[in-house]
């Protein structure tokens, strides 16, 4: 049970950095620095990635713990149905106690996610705003020009292509 324990503490660390990282990650999306949001994003994959080991560890030591019991399950096995089965009082409450932890930051972390989904859908549509007032060429040109002339100068090409 201490192992589990052990790997449901890391956990939990590792996606209270996941918070912390996306609350930097905001600060930088608002402050469109872009290479500083590169280096987060790469530090929010490496602890993905960590999240994801200590995952496949705490379902290993699960199946050890309950192999230990006797028990012999199909498939993954939750915290609270591991709760389920623990018999000591102390041992059902830390893993309680670690598993609302785990529930809390998780739903945080989503969030945060929506958060700065949101800020970078809006900073990529005032750039394609931006570059719509670029591309956009007028029917007529802000000057005036006589009728009778000829108004060759409305085919010329343009600074941007608007479909790349």
């Amino acid at each position: 049970m201490e192992t589990i324990l052990k790997i449901l503490d890391q956990m939990i660390e590792a996606h209270r950095n996941l918070i912390q990282l996306g609350q930097d990650k905001k600060s930088v999306i608002v402050a469109n620095e872009v290479d500083r949001l590169a280096q987060l994003t790469q530090k929010e994959n490496k602890l993905t990635k960590l999240i994801e080991d200590l995952e496949a560890l705490r379902i290993q030591a699960v199946h050890a713990f309950l192999r230990g019991r006797g028990l012999f399950p199909a498939g993954p096995v939750s915290i609270s149905d591991l709760a389920k089965l623990v018999v000591k009082v102390e041992d059902k409450e830390a893993l309680m106690s670690r598993g609302q932890q785990l529930v809390t930051l998780v739903r945080e972390l989503k969030a945060i996610h929506y958060l700065n989904k949101q800020l970078i859908e809006h900073s990529l549509a005032y750039i394609d705003y931006s570059l719509d007032l670029f591309a956009a060429y007028p029917e007529q040109e802000a000057t005036y020009t006589h009728p009778m002339h000829d108004q060759s100068y409305a085919n010329r090409n343009r600074m941007f292509d608007r479909k790349a």
